[in-house]
């Protein structure tokens, strides 16, 4: 499967400076800007910086499975929702 979404690595690169938003980058490349004023934001930070390498992951996971295994299923489709793609 091809990635259709900026490569990784995606890094927590800082604050606004306000303190209330964390920058998500590639290189020096802005891709978002995070709520970081609680706890659920920041670790929604962490999640979204880790995507690309859980993607991946997943990836790795169908292959190793049966195509017919539940696990294999809820895996392709979290790759598809996370994508946009199907397949």
């Amino acid at each position: 499967m091809k990635s259709t979404f900026t490569p990784a690595p995606w890094l927590i690169a800082g604050t606004t400076h306000d303190g209330c938003e964390a920058v998500i980058r590639h290189n020096m490349t802005p891709l978002c800007l995070v709520d970081i004023t609680d706890e659920n934001g920041a670790a929604n930070a962490r999640l979204i910086e880790a995507a690309p390498d859980l993607i991946q992951a997943i990836e790795h996971a169908i292959q190793l499975l049966p195509a017919d295994a539940p696990a294999a299923r809820i895996l392709k489709r979290a790759v598809e929702r996370a994508t946009g793609r199907k397949g």
